[in-house]
């Protein structure tokens, strides 16, 4: 999977990754997992900007635990 990002602009924008890689992959994923799984899980996020912010929230509503 490709991410899009528009000219003159650095990464990978927020909407993009939440609709490309949360959304179609890690939710997917973890919502296919048992309850003892998703227990164990943690998403681990490098120093990308798209995580400082925005990507977090999403992550703790769905339940799923991570760090840096």
């Amino acid at each position: 999977m490709i991410s899009i990002k528009e000219e003159r602009k650095k990464g990978i924008y927020f909407i993009i990754y939440l609709k490309q890689v949360f959304k179609a992959i890690i939710f997917l994923f973890y919502n296919s997992l048992t309850l003892e799984q998703k227990a164990k899980f943690i998403f681990i996020m490098d120093k990308a900007k798209v995580y400082k912010r925005k990507a977090r929230l999403p992550c703790l509503n769905c339940g799923i635990r991570g760090f840096n």
